[in-house]
């Protein structure tokens, strides 16, 4: 997460949290971009979730919601999406170290669906900082009837003391597992021991959007190194078929292969103080305060390209390729010899998902949408027809969230967020669009949205909308209009 001291897993952070005001961008132009959506908690069949962190839908129409400390539910919802029937734990707080990626294989037609899933450290939270020396993080498969099967089929992962580690997980279009890894390191340089935060270098596999073909015949998931149990800048890899896909990521957490073919990823941006950037694979040579005048490095949502560096440094992959003995920030952009984003993002955004329904005329179709921790916000992005780049960014699509960690969808466009400080899964259910002449907002309530108007302005402009499209039903029918360039 973006906050080296990932705020999602402290304990601390649910009773330190505040709210917050958004500012909600605004344009001239004419065109009022209505999509409607019921807003409610998804609950029944007696489920409950406790810091819930990753959230995907199986082969089998199943919700499978995964907690922090390991515990995984499979939910049957109703016809309409939103309520819980019925729930199968998947496995218990006492199987699995933490989770925070689950992923399933779309050639593997086995009933139930296997389950893969990271299965880490985070640094923080209920399993606390991975001893010093060790490598624990893992990719776990179950599987098999009532899921009594659980197998690593990757071990010795890298785990950093500061909540980064093995993130989210997905199979490419190639039947490959890509996982999103974190770095052990605030911006390539380890920090003193008995700092308490980022004191291990990093490692061949950390910092990096990794690759593993674990359906190849003989594939040896078991990754070692030599020295072992060592994380220095010249520790090796000397086992295992894992490798880097695309380096210089600092704590992607999710990732998603899109519907055009290409791979994006979220990654958190670094902080003051927790670190200084690389500038050299040369010992004691690092800017202490690449970001100022800001706290800490921006978020990025990045494309990610196989070999390209996306400017976070690792020293230990830096002995064979230069580009990764320096930190480059993302407002930077491209440079020759890294990639920048393609757009930056708020405070500690994490889960991503692309939105494949056709509900609305299809104006939300290919879009990406992402949930900021710290905002509490569910944000929407719009690409290109090439996919290369932004057109916009909505970050603030919709707002209120406590904590919101991850984010997925259903084929009918239901929304669904893991609210992680909340301890409760959120649905946002598309209504039927507005009939063809029905009532549209307009005229002067963009200024009232505006920033400059405070928070009384955004408040009567919010009521004026809520007012012009209320349903009576027993959930909140939440009309977001926006404003389209």
């Amino acid at each position: 997460m973006a906050q080296a001291v990932r705020l999602s897993f402290l304990s601390l952070a649910l009773v330190a949290a505040s709210f917050l005001l958004l500012d909600v961008p605004t344009s001239n132009a004419a065109t009022v971009d209505e999509t409607d959506f019921t807003r409610a908690t998804l609950s029944g069949a007696g489920f409950a979730t406790i810091f819930p962190t990753s959230l995907a839908f199986g082969p089998d129409g199943r919700l499978y919601v995964a907690d922090q400390n390991g515990r995984i539910q499979a939910l049957t919802l109703n016809a309409a999406g939103t309520s819980i029937t019925a729930v199968e734990e998947v496995t218990t707080d006492a199987d699995l170290q933490e989770v925070f990626g689950i992923a399933f294989d779309p050639s593997d037609g086995s009933s139930p669906p296997p389950v893969y899933v990271t299965n880490a450290v985070s640094g923080f939270g209920v399993d606390g900082p991975a001893p010093a020396g060790s490598f624990p993080g893992k990719v776990t498969r179950i599987d098999g009837p009532g899921y009594s099967t659980i197998t690593d089929i990757i071990t010795g992962l890298s785990t950093s003391d500061s909540a980064h580690q093995a993130n989210g997980l997905a199979f490419g279009p190639d039947g490959r597992l890509y996982i999103a890894h974190g770095s052990t390191t605030n911006a390539g340089v380890e920090t003193t021991p008995g700092f308490g935060l980022f004191e291990r270098p990093d490692v061949p596999l950390s910092g990096a959007m990794l690759v593993a073909d674990i359906n190849a015949g003989g594939f040896d998931g078991a990754v070692t190194y030599d020295p072992s149990g060592t994380y220095s800048s010249t520790v090796d890899q000397i086992s295992g078929d894992v490798s880097v896909y695309a380096p210089g990521l600092r704590n992607p957490y999710d990732l998603v292969w899109h519907s055009n073919g290409k791979l994006y990823a979220t990654d958190n941006g670094p902080n003051a103080g927790l670190g200084g950037g690389s500038t050299s694979c040369t010992p004691e040579t690092e800017d202490p305060d690449p970001w100022a005048p800001d706290s800490r490095g921006p978020d990025e949502l990045n494309l990610i390209v196989e070999d390209d560096y996306y400017g976070q440094p690792n020293r230990n992959r830096g002995r064979i390729d230069v580009r990764q003995c320096v930190y480059h920030n993302g407002t930077e952009g491209d440079g020759a010899d890294w990639t920048g984003p393609i757009d930056l993002l708020p405070v500690s955004t994490n889960g991503l998902v692309e939105y494949t329904s056709s509900v609305f005329s299809g104006k939300l179709v290919g879009n990406l949408f992402y949930v900021g921790l710290i905002d509490g916000v569910l944000g929407r992005v719009e690409l290109s027809g090439d996919g290369q780049s932004v057109v916009s960014n909505d970050t603030a699509f919709a707002s209120g969230f406590s904590f919101p960690l991850d984010v997925t969808t259903r084929s009918d466009g239901t929304i669904y967020v893991a609210e992680f400080g909340a301890g409760v899964i959120t649905y946002l259910k598309p209504n039927a669009p507005p009939p063809v002449g029905g009532i549209s907002i307009g005229g002067g309530i963009g200024a009232l949205s505006d920033s400059g108007a405070g928070y009384t302005g955004w408040f009567i402009a919010g009521a004026m909308a809520l007012v012009a499209s209320v349903t009576i039903s027993t959930a909140l029918a939440w009309r977001v209009a926006r404003r389209r360039s």
